[in-house]
């Protein structure tokens, strides 16, 4: 690759993480919308899948303790933010169980934070969990998982890794194409990151 190819990538990959802000905020408004709804469609698939000591008052003050959150990024107190998502995982994991619809949106808005921390690459550990769980539990082509592999295309790409990238972002745009809800509206922010993708390709 030619210095001014590289340089080209570097900036894509910068451009990626000023974009992250955008991606977070998407994060945590998945995340913070599925509360009510998305434990009552996931399938049982532990033991630990139902509440123990989470009662619904607990788990109440803990989306309390998830806007507060969402706040502190929103005021760009990162490290903050950071620091309760942790917290409040830790307790998903415990009382919901590590395959629980709570504790991995808990865990997508923890990876949409280090990515917009530039940390990309602990990012991808993060998304890359969670994708490896919701292909199991719920299937390569339910839009849970293709939104997690968007996810992973914008952490790719914020590294340079643009062929890698684009294989992520291509199966999420094609997967949500025809989807609803939430991560239906991730399918326009998808095809988009495809093409700026493929025109970095052919740029190289």
């Amino acid at each position: 690759m030619s210095a001014h190819a590289g340089s080209r990538l570097s900036r894509f990959g910068t451009c990626c993480l000023h974009r992250a802000p955008a991606v977070l905020a998407f994060c945590f408004a998945i995340a913070a919308g599925t509360f009510a709804t998305h434990a009552a469609e996931a399938p049982t698939v532990s033991k630990d899948a139902k509440p123990s000591a989470a009662t619904k008052e607990g788990l109440a003050a803990l989306k309390k303790r998830f806007n507060m959150a969402a706040n502190l990024f929103f005021k760009g107190q990162y490290a903050q933010a950071e620091k309760e998502l942790h917290d409040i995982l830790n307790i998903y994991k415990r009382d919901l169980g590590l395959e629980h619809p709570e504790t991995l949106n808990c865990r997508v808005a923890v990876g949409g934070l280090l990515l917009v921390q530039n940390r990309p690459a602990e990012a991808e550990s993060e998304f890359r969990a969670i994708l490896a769980i919701r292909e199991r539990v719920l299937g390569t082509d339910h839009p849970d998982a293709l939104s997690t592999c968007y996810g992973i295309a914008q952490c790719l790409a914020a590294q340079n890794k643009i062929p890698e990238a684009l294989l992520f972002a291509r199966r999420a745009a094609d997967g949500l194409a025809n989807a609803s809800g939430k991560a239906g509206r991730l399918a326009k922010p998808a095809k988009k990151l495809v093409e700026e993708l493929e025109q970095s390709q052919k740029k190289k």
